[in-house]
């Protein structure tokens, strides 16, 4: 709507009335949103020894929502008054088991810890959609003449077992080392437990004896390495499973495949090395740190294209290999420091090349565009996540002015020629 048109015409009624007139749109249409939460955290913890202490945690999260739109058929583009509710429930719980033990002996620190993690979440939603109304007075889909109702319900849990050691020597030799074993609802029966280890080191130099002679200029120098792996579950509750769907044909309803499952579908991995300094100078006033990254993803979860007379267009697999290199390299400095003003600059600098490595099968070798399932990313082995797929633009043509484009083959064809072939 035109910011000089005008709300009303001269007889009271509605300047082209639609469903963007904004006065309209508060008369002729109802929305109410309610939802109710309820958060719960409850722990307990004690002292076994002067050094070994156990800590259990419970929490709860549980979420209720009822909605209503209506929309009257005066601001819809068919004319019809329509209307719809949607309800829902989300409930989560976690618990966790903590033993931790911390001694401290001359010059050495110990921190050990051992835990576990149960967590389940789920949600239910019913959706119920009105379409034509015989009267104003009647505004529930349930009064309506077209009534489509659907819903949905899902679950997922996770049980992990988790080990840390952290151990110091005179402050400055650092270890720090652990092994996690996470099992998930969401992968294959003979795949779901995933093992996760890592280990990080830390020298500081500037606490040595031989840093004296620079410790009045370079305050604090810290060396630091890390290696470690970490597992992604993040794919739909049921794609290790073969489903089914309903659907409704020629006004009857049946029973159609949904998804193949996979008994073997397990945890996408990520391995990664990390080398890096932190540094002060000049009491702290500048500081920096530097980062040299190496991240490799084994068993990608992809779509993987399979034949439509399976009856699905994709089944979620572990397949590929994903590269990341590059570096972060970050300065701050405390220019100012006066009691009535301060001047602080941070300078942050970046990189990072990504690469497809390849994806694992014969069938897909080439890579996959986004018509196979993953939305507007494209992968193809040897270039980064995400490039975009098109035509190879030939130039203009001298005597038409028409763009020119190249096929797969090679040959070239003028825009109008390619619109033809279409």
């Amino acid at each position: 709507m035109l910011p000089i048109w005008p709300v009303r015409k001269e007889d009271g009624t509605f300047f082209n009335l639609t469903n963007e007139h904004p006065l309209a749109g508060i008369i002729y249409r109802d929305i109410n949103l309610k939802s109710n939460q309820i958060l719960g955290n409850w722990y307990g913890e004690a002292s076994i020894t002067k050094d070994l202490t156990f800590r259990t945690e419970i929490g709860t999260n549980l979420l209720f929502n009822n909605d209503f739109h209506y929309r009257d058929g005066r601001i819809t583009d068919h004319n019809r008054t329509v209307s719809s509710t949607v309800s829902g429930q989300r409930s989560s719980w976690n618990w966790k088991n903590i033993l931790n033990y911390t001694k401290t002996f001359g010059s050495h620190s110990l921190d050990i810890l051992a835990a576990t993690e149960a967590q389940s979440s789920g949600s239910r939603t019913n959706f119920v959609f009105g379409d034509t109304f015989l009267n104003s007075t009647l505004t529930r889909p349930q009064d309506a003449a077209v009534i489509n109702a659907s819903g949905s319900e899902t679950r997922y849990s996770f049980q992990s077992l988790i080990s840390r050691i952290n151990y110091d020597f005179n402050k400055k030799y650092l270890l720090s080392a652990s092994l996690r074993a996470d099992g998930s609802s969401r992968f294959g029966v003979e795949n779901r437990w995933g093992y996760f280890p890592a280990v990080s080191l830390g020298w500081i130099v500037s606490d040595e004896s031989f840093f004296g002679p620079m410790a009045s200029t370079l305050n604090f120098f810290k060396v630091r390495a890390s290696y470690g792996v970490v597992g992604n579950s993040e794919i739909g509750d049921y794609s290790s499973f073969s489903t089914y769907n309903t659907s409704i044909y020629n006004g009857n309803t049946g029973i159609v495949l949904g998804n193949i499952g996979d008994p073997r579908l397990g945890w996408e991995l990520t391995s990664q090395l990390n080398l890096g300094i932190t540094w002060e100078i000049f009491n702290g006033r500048i500081s920096g740190e530097f980062d040299y990254y190496e991240k490799v993803t084994t068993d990608l979860l992809l779509p993987f294209p399979v034949s439509l007379m399976t009856g699905v267009s994709s089944v979620t697999k572990n397949i590929g290999e994903l590269s990341n290199k590059g570096f972060d390299f970050m300065v701050n400095g405390l220019i100012i420091a006066k009691p009535n003003f301060t001047w602080e600059t941070n300078i942050t600098l970046n990189h990072n090349k990504n690469l497809v490595v390849s994806l694992g099968d014969e069938l897909i070798k080439d890579g996959l565009s986004s018509s196979a399932g993953l939305g507007s990313t494209s992968i193809f082995p040897g270039h980064p996540v995400g490039v975009i797929e098109g035509v190879a633009w030939g130039g203009v043509d001298v005597e038409s002015g028409e763009d020119t484009y190249y096929d797969l083959e090679g040959n070239l064809y003028l825009y109008s020629e390619v619109i033809e072939q279409l």
